[in-house]
């Protein structure tokens, strides 16, 4: 049974990609407009983040699964996704923060990884995937700056109306030089940016995520709105994101088990 947080993030994914990318339905508004507008960007991170996982061929460890596990499966994604990238993600101590990204190494704070939520941690590692490839292609300017607060005082200077505004909008607008936009792959902000990307095109970096038969299945199974995507961002349990091995879902998963049942998988569910 699908999960009430997985699908509010296809539900958003959907919204995306009708060109509704509000995030205020789907997260609780605390009536701070930094922490609001970085809930924005989780959601948007995280959705792109549960499209990867729809679309893997890697096995999905659950809740259960050792850390060493975790660990591989989210260095095998950084592989599938962003190739270029020659070192393994490290576990070490990040105080105050959840993952970091620095000469071509990408971090993951390792207490905070014990009981991190694999969607979410497959998000924090394609965000810094994505400061990797900006450096790699050049992209990262000398004025790109990660000092929220002073955007936010620019735009309340501008008269910019911050209180009512979605914060999706607002995190577009102050973490414009957070990440750099390539055309084509990132429609704005890393996180959203990229979803408005893949949503449109199937890619969000310089690959193909999902295929022709795979886009008809995942349109297929998009979602009705959920009331219980108020929490979505809010700390809870971890939730198994595996499908049950031999089934339908768990064949189309797992590419590499039997071509010829996920090609037939994928035909009745275009049916």
């Amino acid at each position: 049974m699908e999960s009430p947080r997985k699908k509010a993030l296809e539900d958003f994914a959907k919204n995306v990609e009708r060109g509704i990318p509000l995030a205020e339905d789907y997260i609780q508004k605390s009536g701070n407009v930094l922490e609001d507008a970085l809930r924005a960007r989780n959601l948007a991170e995280e959705a792109l983040a549960q499209k990867v996982l729809d679309n893997t061929g890697i096995p999905i460890p659950d809740k259960t699964a050792p850390m060493s596990r975790k660990e591989d499966f989210l260095n095998r994604v950084l592989q599938e996704r962003y190739p270029e990238i020659k070192k393994p993600i490290q576990l070490k101590d990040i105080p105050g923060g959840v993952a970091s990204y620095s000469d071509g190494t990408i971090s993951l704070n390792k207490d905070l990884f014990k009981n991190r939520d694999i969607v979410k941690a497959t998000s924090d590692v394609l965000h810094e995937g994505g400061h990797f490839y900006d450096e790699l292609k050049k992209l990262v300017t000398p004025d790109m700056v990660d000092d929220f607060n002073r955007e936010l005082r620019k735009l309340r200077d501008s008269g910019f109306d911050l209180k009512n505004a979605d914060p999706a909008q607002v995190y577009e607008l102050i973490a414009q030089k957070h990440h750099s936009k390539i055309p084509n792959l990132r429609q704005g902000t890393y996180g959203l940016g990229a979803l408005k990307s893949y949503m449109g095109s199937g890619t969000f970096k310089a690959i193909p995520i999902i295929g022709t038969a795979a886009t008809a299945a995942a349109a297929l199974s998009a979602p009705d709105a959920s009331a219980a995507a108020a929490d979505l961002i809010v700390p809870g349990g971890v939730e198994s994101l595996g499908a049950r091995k031999g089934s339908e879902d768990w064949i189309i998963e797992n590419p590499q088990a039997n071509p010829a049942a996920r090609r037939a998988a994928l035909e009745k569910l275009s049916r």
